[in-house]
């Protein structure tokens, strides 16, 4: 990913590794920030928007979201802060069983929905 100066690199390794990378990536303007893309990225979007915007069940720490200050590359602003509340599975029953804590109500159908994707799940 790129700031609107150049390539937000920290190491002469990674820029080297991008200079490299250059002419094989798709680099599409998000917000006025330049991101660097394989190229079949975009079509992989299009193809699983309509699943991604629907309930996920993150991990605790999950890295995808906390590991990075600038998330738009994987998070639109509109949603970001939109976690809901928390999950676990129940402790000694099935292993489709879900405990699912609002931090104020679910709005309707998403705590069907986070029990449908627990269960989809490996055991």
């Amino acid at each position: 990913m790129t700031s609107p100066g150049g390539p937000t690199c920290a190491t002469p390794t990674s820029r080297t590794g991008l200079a490299v990378a250059r002419g094989h990536l798709e680099r599409p303007d998000v917000d006025g920030v330049e991101l660097w893309l394989d190229p079949r990225t975009t079509e992989r979007l299009r193809r699983h928007r309509r699943r991604a915007r629907g309930v996920h069940l993150l991990p605790g720490f999950d890295e995808l979201l906390l590991g990075y200050a600038d998330r738009t590359a994987v998070l639109a602003r509109e949603h970001a802060g939109r976690v809901v509340g928390t999950w676990r599975p129940k402790r000694g029953a099935r292993a489709t069983d879900l405990e699912a804590t609002p931090f104020t109500a679910f709005a309707d159908g998403v705590e069907a929905a986070a029990r449908r994707r627990h269960a989809r799940l490996p055991a």
